[in-house]
């Protein structure tokens, strides 16, 4: 890379650290000044290394491309965000993936499609109100300024009255995503023709407006429920473009722990629920400042707790700040049992006894071609550990 798009990245680094989202309310300090979502080291001449925290897309710099893959295979990373509601399932269920797609590459290909489905479908129009002055009355009259133009010498009514048409909320958010992908330098060629003729079938549908972000598919929009949340995902992504003199820089980065940790959860829950109702509720401590506890699950009425960690772990071990702050959670839930979820082949892993508290690390197998297989597994191995505990579901005495 060139120096000016290391300064670029530095930059852009800085700016997503100073977003909360991009850090989440766990953050142990509010001092951001230092931190950077994207790491950029000089090795030798035009050589960097780059290094981006949790999260997975695409960096467009002036004459560099950054594509950044996930820490497990995209096929478990689209599952999970599947079970998280951050996908279609539909799309899911019936798109294959190529061995060579980027993260990128399969949400803009599924919003193309998505968007093609739609227009086939048609696109669902809704009443406006519109406020014109014409020749015949129609609607509510403005009698003052009606009154005034005639006087000066042009009979027009001024109006107000409703007409369909399609710039409803939801198409404008689909128009929005449309031109995002349009300008993003990382799209193919056959995509931004696809995209382009999607753009002009919506030349009837205006601009986003404030507020149209909240409007969500009902039972008379439903066939906007596959385009939608890829249409947000598009919008949300960051998608920052930064100008530096003549340079430019376009980015689509979507965080990764959030949606991970929010599938494993669900998936858990889809299996173990009828036993054990798994959630994610928080417990304030007492003392002189507030501190809360947040572990990622929560097993039943407090039988145990868990926390997902976004990271690979081959050999299934834990590491210590994981075996410190899931100790932390147990013992503030007064409970015995506690998992450390991770990402690797070995999926059962150690088993540390801390005091009363036992915690135990599993893997989600990630090598495994079927991520069903490895959610139903993961499942019957954590369900296998509660069941053989001699504390499961009493808690113990401090």
């Amino acid at each position: 890379m060139t120096e000016g798009e290391a300064a670029d990245l530095r930059q852009l680094g800085i700016a997503l650290a100073s977003q909360k989202r991009w850090w989440g309310e766990d953050a142990d300090s509010d001092d951001t000044s230092q931190r950077s979502v994207v790491r950029c080291h000089r090795l030798n001449g035009s050589d960097y290394d780059v290094r981006v925290s949790d999260a997975v897309g695409v960096i467009g710099l002036e004459q560099t491309q950054l594509i950044i893959d996930p820490k497990i295979p995209l096929q478990h990373l689209l599952y999970l965000f599947g079970e998280s509601d951050q996908f279609p399932r539909s799309l899911l269920e019936r798109t294959q993936l190529g061995t060579d797609a980027s993260f990128f590459t399969v949400v803009a290909t599924w919003f193309t499609e998505a968007c093609e489905q739609l227009l086939r479908r048609g696109l669902v129009s809704d009443y406006s109100r519109i406020t014109d002055d014409i020749a015949c009355a129609r609607g509510r009259i403005h009698t003052v300024a009606t009154a005034r133009s005639v006087l000066s010498g042009r009979p027009r009514i001024r109006c107000d009255y409703d007409v369909r048409s399609e710039d409803t909320s939801l198409n404008r958010i689909v128009k929005a995503a449309i031109l995002k992908l349009l300008n993003a330098a990382a799209l193919s060629e056959q995509l931004r023709a696809r995209c382009r003729r999607i753009q002009y079938r919506l030349s009837d549908v205006g601009a986003l407006r404030p507020g149209d972000m909240r409007a969500r598919p009902d039972l008379l929009t439903r066939a906007y429920r596959d385009v939608h949340p890829l249409a947000l995902m598009i919008l949300e992504s960051s998608n920052i473009a930064m100008n530096g003199g003549n340079r430019a820089l376009w980015t689509f980065l979507c965080r990764t722990p959030e949606p991970v940790e929010a599938g494993v959860r669900n998936c858990l829950s889809q299996r173990l629920g009828s036993r054990w109702p798994i959630t994610k509720r928080g417990l304030t401590l007492a003392g002189d400042f507030k501190r809360v506890l947040n572990p990622d699950l929560v097993f039943g009425s407090i039988a145990a707790v868990g926390d997902v960690k976004y990271k690979v772990t081959s050999d299934g071990s834990i590491a210590r700040a994981d075996l410190n702050q899931i100790t932390t959670f147990a013992t503030g839930y007064r409970v015995a049992k506690a998992v450390v979820v991770g990402f690797g082949t070995q999926e059962v892993g150690e088993i540390v006894r801390v005091g009363p508290v036992e915690v135990s690390g599993f893997n989600w197998n990630d090598k495994d071609d079927n991520p069903l297989r490895a959610a139903d597994r993961l499942a019957r191995n954590i369900e296998s550990s509660l069941e053989s505990g001699a504390f499961m579901g009493l808690p113990y005495s401090a």
